[in-house]
């Protein structure tokens, strides 16, 4: 009885266990993000020229079904992965933590002559160079962020643990 018990469990963990379908965003071979069926996302096929937002019906070997429609992998140019968690580091986020120093470095300098020191405000050379050099690398950074994956050369879209037929 034990070892009908035992069997029992056993297949149930394996079965329980099969792999779940996901669509990888590759770069270099290094998996930067997944998406699972049952997600949505948000992508722009190659020739259109806006974004399509889908629930993902279906992951295979090489495609995807969203909507009742079969994409294939080779023909999505960008995703969108603003409201995913990545694995590199965000150029956006760093971005705006630049923006916000400049900014801040400005007003702190502004704060201390004028309430501190108690006198006029007389804009300093090393003040307003900090500022405005962390304030152009923030913008600078905000536009070359990495909220959007495009395939190329070393990075690519794959489908991984797909069910054996």
């Amino acid at each position: 009885m034990l070892s009908r018990l035992l069997v029992f469990v056993y297949l149930l963990v394996s079965l329980s266990s099969l792999a779940q379908p996901q669509l990888a965003l590759l770069k270099k071979d290094r998996i930067i993000t997944r998406f699972e069926e049952g997600e949505q996302i948000r992508f722009k096929r190659k020739g259109d020229d806006g974004y399509s937002l889908a629930l993902i019906q279906g992951i295979h070997p090489g495609f995807i079904i969203v909507a009742n429609d079969t994409v294939f992998t080779y023909d999505i140019e960008v995703v969108d992965v603003r409201k995913k968690k990545l694995t590199s580091f965000k150029v956006s986020s760093i971005g705006k933590g630049l923006m916000i120093a400049g900014a801040g470095l400005f007003l702190v300098d502004f704060f201390n002559t004028t309430v501190i020191i108690n006198s006029d405000y007389e804009l300093k050379n090393s003040a307003w160079r900090g500022s405005a050099v962390l304030l152009g690398l923030g913008t600078f950074m905000q536009f070359v962020n990495n909220d959007f994956f495009r395939q190329y050369r070393h990075r690519k879209i794959a489908t991984l643990n797909f069910r054996p037929s």
